[in-house]
């Protein structure tokens, strides 16, 4: 995957922080849809810790950048290369993708069908106004 200068320097950050890369499992992708504040973090995160699987989320990504004063950023690129890394070099081959992928549903199972990879999609509905609640 190409990614930029700035993209490729969060990928070598967030790639060292991943946890669980050496716990054997089956090439599956787990992911998240909804809105702000559904609770997909908090699921996801359990999730992960629970089935040993390796963590990846745009949000994490987007903070980076910010600590770091980059606004020409693409976190869905860095993640995508996460997630490829983790398919195509890792004994654990299990994860959890934490990213709302509303707008890119087609371009996330091309890539799972690209990387042989089994998707599993959990949408979380709830209403607008119970998400708002929750933020605040």
């Amino acid at each position: 995957m190409d990614l930029s200068k700035t993209d490729s320097e969060i990928y070598n950050v967030l790639r060292r922080r991943q946890q669980n890369r050496d716990v054997p499992h089956p090439a599956v992708e787990i992911l998240f849809c909804g809105i702000p504040g559904s609770g997909k973090t908090t699921l996801a995160q359990r999730l992960a810790r629970d089935l040993q699987a390796q963590y990846v989320q745009n949000d994490a990504a987007r903070e980076l950048a910010r600590q770091n004063g980059i606004a020409d950023f693409k976190p869905h690129a860095v993640t995508r290369a996460l997630a490829h890394t983790a398919f195509t070099q890792d004994a654990n081959k299990l994860v959890v993708f934490d990213a709302t992928i509303d707008y890119r549903w087609r371009e996330t199972l091309d890539f799972c069908r690209e990387n042989g990879v089994q998707p599993i999609i959990i949408r979380i509905n709830i209403s607008p106004d119970e998400a708002l609640g929750r933020m605040q």
